[in-house]
């Protein structure tokens, strides 16, 4: 069986054709291939296909290249091994997160102002991978994150859109219903405790309250 093997040819390599090129350089090599190395490099030259039909840019997959063909074996299958020791610690530190804010019932040692300051660091930093065209396996990651970020932000306040007033009127205001539920119940348990619970929870009646008007 006769095997071209492209792994190692990026789209620098490739010269442009026209009426003026007269003659073009042409090498050819041959040497046997183990039957693991050839499916192998059969698998790899279907899973860069598949990253170009996923939408990744032809740096991204330049890149692969280079890496697969200009890197020692081992220190590849090392960095082969890192990187989905890191994709997978990425999934279950998204998984924990996710899971501890689906049950969350009480937001008692939590700052709300945090998760908002997250969420701007981690927007900002997004705009900046999509501003300089980073690689999607970069960018992809960091808008998932981004997304539970504002998840996130949404279970610890609570926000729904309310059209009337106290009054019933026809105001309409984006409210943080949950975050006021929190602090009025707080207050009502700093009024009903003892005197130690009573200054544990109007310290944290009054981080709420801090919360609350910095989301307004």
């Amino acid at each position: 069986t006769l095997h071209v093997d492209e792994i190692g040819l990026t789209s620098d390599k490739y010269i442009k054709l026209n009426d003026t090129a007269a003659s073009l350089p042409l090498r050819m090599s041959f040497e046997p291939m183990a039957p693991a190395r050839l499916r192998l490099i059969q698998h790899l030259e279907e899973a860069l296909r598949s990253q170009s039909e996923l939408g990744f840019a032809e740096s991204d997959i330049d890149d692969v290249r280079r890496l697969i063909s200009d890197t020692n074996v081992y220190l590849l299958a090392v960095t082969m091994v890192a990187s989905v020791l890191h994709l997978l610690f990425e999934f279950l530190a998204f998984k924990s997160d996710i899971n501890f804010w689906r049950h969350n019932k009480s937001l008692q040692g939590l700052s709300v102002r945090s998760l908002f300051i997250e969420f701007f660091c981690q927007l900002v930093i997004l705009l900046y991978l999509v501003d300089l065209q980073t690689s999607l396996l970069v960018t992809v990651p960091s808008g998932i994150g981004l997304l539970i970020q504002a998840w996130k932000c949404q279970r610890a306040c609570g926000f729904e859109l309310v059209l009337k007033n106290k009054d019933g009127n026809f105001a309409p205001r984006l409210a943080a219903l949950r975050l006021e539920e929190e602090a009025k119940s707080t207050e009502a348990h700093a009024k009903s405790g003892t005197a130690g619970e009573k200054k544990k929870a109007e310290r944290i009646a009054e981080t709420m309250k801090v919360d609350q008007q910095a989301i307004k």
